[in-house]
């Protein structure tokens, strides 16, 4: 592996079926692969499976090859991996007092002990209708941490990030992007889940995941019924959280993911009076001419959405 010296950088976005690496230099995409995994990534089959670790070695050994050059990474996992929670906490409070209120909350949305997660947490810039503030959990199982950085050690890279995908998309979005102030929606259309992203005056506001059922990757996805189902979780969600009046209240829901994605928006587009557009997470950055996989972003540019977002983390 040709390893420069430079400022190059890889963000490599991990989701149950596919793996997807973009290197970027100086803000600007030297190169890009991806491939879909046969053996999925996520927890069921990381405990049931003995060679689970070896067989996604072997998988992001050929991608790293492929991609040519670069070692630093930073890793955007899937949201399904992870576990957000979004808590108001009383006006007034110090510090030292809302880590605890914060890990308590914490600890009642999961059945085993604190001591089996990595907790971070930030203060969203939103209050609550009684004026409280709102902060953001993330909890991640330190058994996936503990995966995360033996598949990437085991490749050859160095780990110096760890992301979650429901903020690089975010990321990604914003710097593509003029997001309009107020309400914008972000829709990760995957094989095996819908994550939705509230997004309020470019930042993180509420997100949810909607599963779906396990199909064949050969299987043709219903894009009718996701659009039904979509549409369904975004009006409970809207109105449950109070976020906007309605529906048609919302700027611009974005979509991103795999290929169905576009037969999603031309269905959305057809339901309801929002626009939709498909994100484009080159769209305002340089590709180089030495970039030798052309077709991958030129066809799908939005499967790379997350991967990009963990790499400009590192330039932004």
């Amino acid at each position: 592996m040709n390893n420069h010296s430079d400022n190059s950088y890889i963000g490599l976005s991990i989701n149950p079926d596919q793996m997807c690496l973009v290197l970027m230099r100086d803000n600007s995409v030297q190169n890009l692969v991806s491939k879909d995994l046969v053996q999925p990534f996520d927890m069921e089959t990381m405990i049931s499976h003995n060679k689970f670790l070896d067989t996604q070695i072997e998988v992001l050994q050929d991608l790293y090859k492929s991609l040519g050059s670069g070692q630093e990474v930073g890793v955007s996992l899937y949201s399904g991996c992870v576990l957000i929670k979004r808590i108001p906490i009383a006006l007034g409070l110090d510090n030292h007092f809302i880590k605890g209120q914060l890990f308590w909350e914490a600890q009642q949305i999961i059945v085993s002990s604190l001591d089996d997660y990595i907790i971070d947490y930030q203060r969203l810039p939103f209050h609550t209708f009684s004026g409280n503030p709102l902060y953001v959990v993330v909890l991640i199982r330190k058994k996936i941490l503990t995966i995360i950085k033996q598949l990437v050690e085991k490749t050859g890279m160095i780990l110096k990030d760890i992301d979650v995908d429901v903020f690089s998309n975010i990321r990604s979005l914003s710097i593509n992007y003029q997001v309009k102030e107020g309400i914008n929606i972000f829709v990760d259309l995957q094989r095996e889940y819908i994550c939705i992203i509230f997004i309020k005056d470019e930042e993180f506001f509420l997100s949810n995941i909607i599963s779906l059922q396990k199909q064949d990757k050969t299987a043709i996805v219903n894009v009718a019924e996701i659009s039904d189902l979509l549409l369904k979780e975004l009006k409970r969600l809207i109105f449950g959280h109070k976020i906007v009046n309605k529906l048609d209240d919302i700027n611009t829901i974005y979509l991103a993911g795999i290929e169905s994605v576009h037969d999603l928006q031309e269905k959305l587009s057809q339901s309801i009076n929002v626009p939709t557009e498909i994100v484009n997470p080159f769209s305002q950055i340089t590709i180089s001419q030495s970039v030798s996989n052309k077709d991958a972003y030129e066809e799908n540019p939005e499967k790379f959405t997350s991967s990009v977002g963990v790499a400009l983390k590192k330039f932004t």
